[in-house]
This record gives structure tokens, C-alpha cells and sequence, in this order.
């Protein structure tokens, strides 16, 4: 859409502006995001199916989305996304520029994190997030599921306290 060069400069304006900005010390509402991410975690384990392990996530307002990926990294499995919260644009706003699967997000310091302790929860941010057009932490694990290494992942946005856990 013609809106989508605007949208890309005023996220990359955030980003700009978010790196100049003293960093958070803490990462808020660790133990519970840990608890949260591994029973989702568990669920997709146990069943293979990412839908019904993401309804348990959901749980918590501030889960925002759930992925999967294999152990090198790809996206396998389309994103489960919660459903917007009151007063917020929906999670597709820019989903023309993202494909459902064959992401790869080996990149990422938590993905790497994860494969480094396969059962640990790593948690990573606050960094943008383009799909939420506010800041978001990821929380990822490593597990076996379906006779392989996977890592189950995360996405929590900050409520107006600047935490992830209400």
C-alpha cells in the first residue's frame, strides 16, 4: 500500500529514537513469563498443535504472539497471534510484508540463546516490534517436539507501567 514507506520510516524513527534511550536494567516479570512460556511450550509438545498451545499463552493479555521454529531456525508453522486488544490496530497492520513460514530467525539473540540451553527460557528486549507497532520482549525455549528440536517463541508487549506481566 502507498502508506507502507511512511509506516517504515516512522517505525525506523522509533528505533532510532528507542537506541538513544537508557536501557532497562531488569527484565520485569521473568519467573512468570518462564512458567508461561514452558506450560505453551509443554502443550505444543505434547499435542504438536501450535494453536491450542498458543490459547494457553493468551491466558496473560500480554502474550501477543506465538511461533515455532526448527532447530536451525526456520519458521515452519504459520504465527498464532492473540486478538487485538481494545483500542489497538490489528497484528496484520503490516503483515503483507511478512510471510506466514520460511522466516528465519536464527539471527536473533534468542533464538540462539535457546539452541545454546535447550529447556531454559531466554528472554530478550524490549525491541520494536513492526506487527505491534510498540515495544515487545521474546521469550524462547528449545524443546523436543515431534521427534525433533524446536524452538516455541513468545512475543509480550509492555503495558503503560513498563512491564510485561499485569
Amino acid at each position: 500500500s502507498a502508506a507502507a514507506p511512511a509506516m517504515l520510516d516512522a517505525a525506523w524513527q522509533r528505533f532510532i529514537a528507542r537506541r538513544h534511550a537508557p536501557a532497562i536494567a531488569e527484565q520485569p516479570g521473568f519467573d512468570a513469563i518462564e512458567r508461561l512460556v514452558l506450560a505453551g511450550a509443554a502443550a505444543f509438545s505434547a499435542s504438536g498443535n501450535l494453536q491450542d498451545a498458543a490459547q494457553r499463552v493468551f491466558a496473560v493479555p500480554a502474550a501477543r504472539r506465538v511461533f515455532v521454529t526448527d532447530e536451525i531456525g526456520e519458521q515452519f508453522l504459520p504465527s498464532i497471534g492473540a486478538r487485538p486488544e481494545d483500542g489497538q490496530t490489528s497484528g496484520t497492520r503490516l503483515s503483507p510484508l511478512f510471510p506466514e513460514t520460511h522466516s528465519n530467525w536464527s539471527r536473533r539473540p534468542y533464538f540462539q540463546r535457546a539452541i545454546a540451553a535447550p529447556g531454559r527460557v531466554a528472554l530478550m528486549g524490549p525491541h520494536f516490534s513492526l506487527t505491534e507497532g510498540r515495544d515487545c520482549y521474546t521469550a524462547a525455549v528449545a524443546i523436543r517436539a515431534q521427534s525433533r528440536l524446536v524452538v516455541f517463541c513468545v512475543d509480550f508487549v509492555l503495558d503503560s507501567a513498563g512491564t510485561v506481566m499485569r
